[in-house]
């Protein structure tokens, strides 16, 4: 996968654009609509949100594991690679 530590970079705003794209749809009542490809993105974007709010929390109190540091590696990875997977499948169907 070319560029995934510059992709790696962009985690936060990959996942923001997730979350963002969820919502709205969400919020439009298109929630069934959503396809198995998107919903386990999402799942993955959460996660990753997640593991980052308990890692930059704890790194804030100086108190952050190796372990905690390796979930939320492993979380943006994971996420990074799903996110441009998908986005590589479905990104000449959005440009039409």
């Amino acid at each position: 996968m070319p560029y995934l530590p510059e992709h790696l970079k962009r985690a936060d705003e990959f996942a923001q654009e997730v979350v963002n794209s969820w919502g709205s749809s969400f919020g439009s009542g298109n929630e069934k609509g959503f396809s198995p490809e998107f919903t386990a993105l999402c799942d993955l974007a959460f996660r990753y949100r997640d593991a980052k709010h308990i890692a930059d929390s704890r790194r804030m109190h100086n108190i952050l594991s190796e372990s905690e540091t390796a979930k939320e590696d492993g979380a943006r990875e994971s996420f990074v690679r799903a996110y441009i997977e998908f986005r590589d499948k479905h990104e000449p169907e959005i440009m039409k």
